[in-house]
């Protein structure tokens, strides 16, 4: 089984934030590389991989995660910071080829980082431009309430993800960079 990716897709932006306030942060990666290689390689040691590896390898991780998110709620956050990790996520959107649900938390978190960011922001009504389009082609607005009913939204939910094109949101992506301010 492949084990997803789209739960890690802002793990990068985190260990981003943590190198502002201390460039040795950045090793923060390696480990992060290693533990996603062991549940990597415990997953497709076989398969459906072996149970007792792949939560062995999966409990590491996530321990892992538990200290960078620590590490993460004594951080400070702040304009000048969000407009610095807009541009980073940006950025590395741009290099990469995100697959369907890993894209949708990079538009969510660049909406977030946006709405954030408030009239201070430059060029924000073309980047609001260019945030609608990343909504119509990821449907980052979710029906919310008792009155919606999965049965009824899975058909438009998978006409969405079966629609998605990887190369319209790095365009997307590309163009939202050319309007950010200089990181």
């Amino acid at each position: 089984m492949p084990v997803s990716e789209w739960p890690l897709a802002l793990v990068d932006l985190g260990i981003e934030r943590l190198a502002l306030d201390d460039p040795a942060a950045v090793a923060l990666r390696s480990d992060l590389q290693r533990f996603q290689k062991a549940l990597h390689d415990q997953a497709n040691a076989r398969p459906f991989g072996r149970k007792a590896a792949i939560s062995k390898a999966a409990d590491d991780l996530a321990g892992w995660s538990d200290l960078l998110v620590k590490k993460l709620s004594s951080a400070t956050f702040d304009r000048a910071i969000a407009s610095k990790l807009l541009r980073k996520l940006a950025e590395k959107a741009e290099q990469s080829t995100p697959d369907y649900d890993s894209a949708r938390h990079i538009a969510w978190t660049i909406k977030l980082l946006v709405e954030e960011l408030g009239d201070k922001l430059p060029n924000r009504e073309p980047i609001l431009a260019l945030i609608k389009k990343l909504d119509e082609g990821l449907n980052l607005n979710l029906p919310a309430g008792r009155k919606y009913e999965i049965e009824d939204q899975i058909g438009g939910a998978l006409q969405v993800i079966g629609d998605y094109e990887p190369a319209l949101f790095q365009k997307h992506v590309k163009e939202l960079l050319a309007l950010l301010p200089p990181g």
